[in-house]
């Protein structure tokens, strides 16, 4: 059984992407939505699970991604691409001609330049980061667990944008959007070696008994590779500490649901 949506979906959004006047873009919640197997509380109202999990119902999922992308387009049949996500460092140009319900290919990055579809990654405490090439008018999505920051999505993400569209890193605009905190986020002593071994700066992304701040080592690469540090926005809410507000793997021992981060180019 659906519960009906939330009058108003919990939508956030970056204010240095929303300045672009060309561009939609947000980060979902689980607040509002229609599903009812993640809910702490069997008398809470329906939450807006994105991912087609195994313990959701289709239908329902669909109906919350009509919902969702209604909230950032106006449009529920807004076209939208989701990948496979598979914690790589491996970024695919998509046309708006790719948009599907269904993921297709395994990735942790997508960039388009055509107008009319939303590039979505789906978190629920990995790190999405969210770009703009304000110049050339084109967008990129891109997945970033540990592994994926490590193997360096963003740096190639750019360089993808750079071959597709062009891109030079001083005109893009950037969001790290909410994921897990360094606040919750301790990780094993053989993570740790990995940053230590790929970035110079690791020691500033860890504190106390190694946890690990994922949103600074994101920030830091597009930093690294020509982004202006002013031009970055960091939404500094850790899912696992704000679970009442968002989805959290480790918060909710992997029985939990699937936000999006979308971004994407208006209808011409």
């Amino acid at each position: 059984m659906q519960s009906p949506p939330a009058a108003v979906l919990d939508v956030v959004r970056a204010p240095v992407l929303e300045k672009i006047d060309w561009l939609v873009h947000g980060f979902s919640t689980r607040i509002g939505g229609r599903s009812l197997v993640y809910r702490k509380d069997p008398a809470a109202p329906g939450e807006l699970n994105l991912g087609l999990t195994s313990s959701d119902l289709r239908e329902t999922v669909l109906a919350n991604r009509r919902d969702f992308v209604q909230a950032i387009t106006g449009d529920a049949g807004f076209p939208y691409v989701t990948l496979k996500q598979v914690h790589s460092a491996d970024v695919v140009p998509v046309r708006r001609s790719d948009a599907s319900e269904e993921a297709s290919r395994a990735a942790d990055g997508l960039v388009t330049g055509d107008s009319g579809v939303l590039l979505a990654i789906q978190t629920a405490d990995c790190i999405p980061v969210l770009i703009a090439d304000r110049r050339n008018r084109a967008v990129g999505a891109f997945h970033a667990g540990w592994r994926g920051t490590v193997k360096g999505i963003v740096e190639a993400g750019l360089r993808k944008m750079k071959e597709e569209f062009g891109t030079d890193p001083s005109d893009v605009s950037a969001a790290v959007g909410p994921g897990i905190g360094r606040c919750c986020f301790q990780v094993g002593e053989e993570v740790l070696v990995e940053f230590h071994q790929r970035f110079a700066y690791a020691d500033d992304l860890v504190s106390g008994e190694r946890h690990l701040d994922l949103a600074e080592a994101n920030r830091r690469q597009l930093v690294e590779c020509g982004v202006d540090a002013g031009s970055i926005a960091v939404l500094h809410e850790c899912t696992k500490t704000r679970n009442d507000r968002y989805f959290s793997y480790r918060g909710e021992d992997g029985f939990t649901g699937r936000m999006f981060s979308v971004v994407g180019i208006r209808r011409d």
